[in-house]
């Protein structure tokens, strides 16, 4: 049954347009969609485990480790506009959409 639900709950995710990247609330990347691949130019198993700060300019490092204590708080995060970068350094105008693990169930 867990196997089942699994498969229903990754399927629409792996068949979005959108980039869909889930972190850890110590800021690894433990899930990345075909859409990220494609937006951001790394491969799963190039990204998997890496620290989402790798996506993220450095000038907004100290903004991700806010984010980072609010949802260990478990606090809602509004979306926000902000730029990531590519595996090629080029910017990507992304809105991250956050929901604390609590919620996500």
């Amino acid at each position: 049954m867990y196997l089942s639900i699994l498969v229903c709950i990754l399927l629409p995710v792996n068949a979005s347009d959108d980039p869909i990247i889930s972190k850890d609330l110590t800021g690894r990347i433990i899930s990345w969609n075909q859409a990220a691949a494609r937006v951001f130019g790394y491969q799963t198993e190039e990204i998997l485990g890496q620290s989402i700060l790798r996506l993220i300019p450095p000038r907004f490092h100290h903004e991700e480790n806010e984010i980072l204590r609010r949802l260990r708080a478990d606090e809602m995060i509004e979306p926000y506009e902000t730029n990531w970068l590519r595996k090629d350094g080029m910017n990507v105008s992304v809105t991250p959409r956050m929901t604390p693990s609590s919620a996500s169930i």
